[in-house]
């Protein structure tokens, strides 16, 4: 998963996301304004990742080698969501 980019997509937003070394997430997404505090980790076909100091947390589980499937939730709502690999 390391250095992969991904298409994110959920019923509200699509942008890009970037798994980068050291657990570090890269995304585009137009309100992370605090880009230093997005962390990914993965363990077997699951995958946690998270922003802006853990306010939304999201895991998914690889269902394909191009797709991941998953929920996002934080302190008010819960959604799924879905990231395609980018080629």
């Amino acid at each position: 998963m390391t250095k992969t980019s991904w298409i994110y997509t959920d019923s509200d937003w699509t942008y890009t996301i970037e798994f980068s070394k050291r657990g570090k997430l890269y995304s585009t997404h137009p309100n992370d304004k605090t880009r230093g505090n997005d962390f990914w980790e993965q363990h077997g076909n699951i995958i946690h990742f998270s922003y802006n100091d853990k306010f939304s947390l999201y895991e998914g589980r690889l269902t394909h080698k191009d797709t991941i499937r998953g929920k996002g939730y934080n302190k008010l709502m819960n959604w799924d969501f879905q990231l395609t690999r980018k080629k």
